[in-house]
């Protein structure tokens, strides 16, 4: 840290850092809808779960969504997609970075498996659903960072909605729909979590009605809700693209006035895929 102020101070280089450790209790937890622990579904790993399957097709399959093919970075440990040449988390080089296999975690979750063979599959879950599941981005960017999966099917990246365009329109729109209305009942709605993180002007904004606590408040003048005007103004999101977890998941990310989601940097790239471009696709059949 000292050598990255000296950098700054001195002019001869170029470093962002962020000071980590905020002090407890100064900042607003958004609690879970439900507090409650489940347990797993499957106690043990993926390759325990494979091992259960009697049949070779059924192992054969399986372990084709179970696994993913990805570049390890040596630098911090991440699974990156094959196409990468910079770690999309440390920034580290993996441009000649050899290939190789993990635990399809998507698949895990989806599936309730308890763990990986080094650290448990416990997850922050905001909503779910047979069809959908919602939880807290584990490598968040924001203090609200949401993915959603589809439970139904096995779709490895974006580009399988456009087998079945009127399906995969559907379920993207459904996973859209879903992570809008978490960010909003969970978080916009809280107007601790708000103040904390935006300038009045925002604040005013999402507030416009001092008495309204219900993302169904509507203003009068414009006739939207303040809530969803806000999140259609400072919401993000888009699908993973090349993907390191071969299961498609939508990232769903409120962008705060804190945290500089907005300076360079690799973790969120212009090659992802937006969802204001993917449905179009979807609707053309690509």
């Amino acid at each position: 840290m000292l050598t990255a102020i000296q950098h700054q101070l001195s002019g001869d280089g170029t470093c962002i850092s962020y000071l980590a450790g905020a002090k407890h209790g100064r900042w607003p937890a958004i609690p879970w809808q439900n507090d409650a622990t489940c347990g797993p579904r499957f106690p043990g790993t993926a390759d325990d779960l494979l091992a259960s399957l009697k049949s070779a097709a059924s192992q054969h399959k399986a372990e084709a969504m179970l696994h993913n093919e990805v570049k390890i970075c040596s630098a911090c440990g991440k699974a990156c997609a094959l196409t990468l040449d910079v770690c999309n988390s440390c920034s580290g080089d993996i441009k000649d970075t050899a290939k190789s296999y993990t635990d399809n975690v998507m698949m895990c979750f989806m599936l309730g498996v308890e763990k990986t063979s080094k650290y448990p599959l416990t997850i922050p879950i905001r909503a779910q659903s047979s069809s959908f599941l919602c939880y807290d981005d584990l490598l968040a960017s924001s203090p609200c960072h949401l993915n959603v999966i589809p439970t139904e099917h096995y779709l490895p990246d974006w580009r399988w909605l456009l087998t079945r365009p009127r399906e995969g329109l559907d379920i993207m729109e459904s996973l859209y729909r879903v992570a809008k209305d978490v960010a909003m009942s969970q978080f916009i709605s809280n107007s601790d979590f708000v103040k904390k993180l935006f300038s009045p002007s925002v604040v005013n904004e999402i507030m416009r009605d001092p008495g309204c606590r219900s993302i169904l408040c509507v203003n009068r003048a414009t006739g939207r809700s303040a809530f969803r005007y806000f999140i259609d103004t400072y919401g993000m999101s888009g699908f993973n693209y090349p993907p390191s977890q071969m299961q498609i998941h939508l990232q769903f990310i409120v962008i705060d006035e804190v945290h500089g989601i907005n300076e360079p940097r690799e973790h969120i790239r212009p090659s992802a895929s937006p969802t204001h471009a993917v449905p179009c696709a979807v609707a053309r059949g690509g």
